[in-house]
């Protein structure tokens, strides 16, 4: 399966205060870049070790419920991470899945900045 490379966003390196950052932009700006640059599309297609994702979503999740699973809490008393525990995990294994791709991404993983959107 390959990558669609029309539409969608990208990333392109940039520097600002000659420290390494990267824009997110749309692809249609990614023909034009000179420096590394990538579609999402492509990192959504990057394989990630699924114990590694296993283990960093275990630890997010326990974060949470260590540091915020009581902030708010049902008319009966049941804590929204306890009601909500399926759909956050989801949300928090795609989360770390993409930032798992993009940290094995061979440009960024040399030269990791801040992410940003381009204007």
């Amino acid at each position: 399966m390959s990558a669609r490379t029309t539409g969608g966003l990208g990333l392109v390196r940039s520097a600002f205060a000659r420290k390494p950052t990267w824009a997110l932009v749309g692809s249609g700006a990614l023909a034009h870049a000179r420096t590394d640059h990538i579609h999402t599309a492509e990192l959504e297609a990057t394989a990630v070790d699924r114990q590694v994702l296993r283990a960093c979503v275990e630890d997010v999740m326990a974060s949470l419920d260590r540091h915020g699973a009581s902030l708010a809490s049902t008319p009966g008393g049941a804590g929204w991470l306890h009601v909500q525990h399926v759909p956050v995990r989801r949300f928090v294994a795609e989360i770390v899945r993409k930032l798992l791709a993009l940290n094995a991404w061979e440009p960024f993983a040399s030269a990791p900045g801040p992410l940003a959107l381009a204007p």
